[in-house]
């Protein structure tokens, strides 16, 4: 089995109650934890986690970091189920689905940290379905909308959104590189400068590595790496079960 030497993956699997996480080691090494978030989202540049879990019987959006045993609590939603969080590059936003238990209907969240805690941008509501989020800068986002198209919009008091792509999910961004991925039909789609396309069945999460040089992504019961200069991709390992999310860590 080919390895990428120097990166370390962060992976997540669902659990009712929490994610079960680890950290794959170049050599080999599994560094397992369960971090009681369900829905994880993590940014490698300020190794912070957040996720959601149940909190006097609400819905709560929480942070922690790998390994530690303690949530700190953010923001609650009562009457919804909060879903697929997203970490904003500069940690300071944090997007999600929210599903009115009532009705079903699902949208698009963003909370803001502010001087005494976080709140809610009440202008962002764009209708969705619980699926993957993700952040393109520190105030856009893409997100799957009620239709089933791939969309991008402004977390701003105005927000715009714009259809990117009919049908498709799991978006994935690097600035840096200015790539976008996502996945549409069986296939994983590449775009920026150029278009590549990636023939994988059952993926359930994509992110690109820090230097923007290649995706990771979960297919089934393992992560690969594909590196889009040379069309290459590569089986970094294997797990027991889909992952939820990965990312390099």
């Amino acid at each position: 089995m080919d390895t990428i030497p120097f990166y370390r993956i962060f992976a997540a699997f669902p659990r009712p109650n929490g994610a079960k996480a680890a950290v794959f080691t170049p050599d080999g090494r599994v560094l397992s934890f369960n971090m009681g978030l369900r829905h994880p989202s993590y940014n490698p540049a300020g190794k912070k986690i957040c996720g959601v879990f149940e909190k006097n019987g609400r819905e709560t959006i929480g942070m922690t970091e790998t390994g530690s045993d303690g949530i700190t609590p953010l923001f609650s939603l009562s009457g919804k189920t909060i879903s697929h969080t997203a970490l904003s590059p500069d940690n300071q936003k944090i997007a999600f689905i929210a599903t009115d238990d009532a009705t079903g209907q699902s949208v698009l969240r963003v909370i803001m940290r502010e001087e005494f805690g976080w709140f809610p941008m009440p202008f962002v509501k764009p209708p969705a379905v619980p699926a993957p989020v993700c952040f393109c800068t520190p105030d856009t986002l893409m997100f799957t909308g009620a239709d089933g198209s791939l969309n991008i919009t402004l977390a701003a008091r105005r927000p715009k959104t714009i259809p990117v792509r009919a049908n498709a999910t799991v978006p994935a961004y690097h600035a840096g590189a200015r790539l976008t991925a996502c996945v549409c039909g069986g296939s994983i789609l590449i775009t920026g400068g150029f278009f590549d396309e990636i023939k994988a069945e059952n993926v359930t999460a994509l992110s690109f590595t820090r230097d923007g040089t290649t995706l990771l992504f979960a297919d089934g019961n393992a992560v690969y790496g594909y590196d889009p200069a040379l069309k290459k991709k590569t089986k970094l390992f294997e797990t027991d079960e889909p992952a939820c999310f990965v990312s390099e860590y």
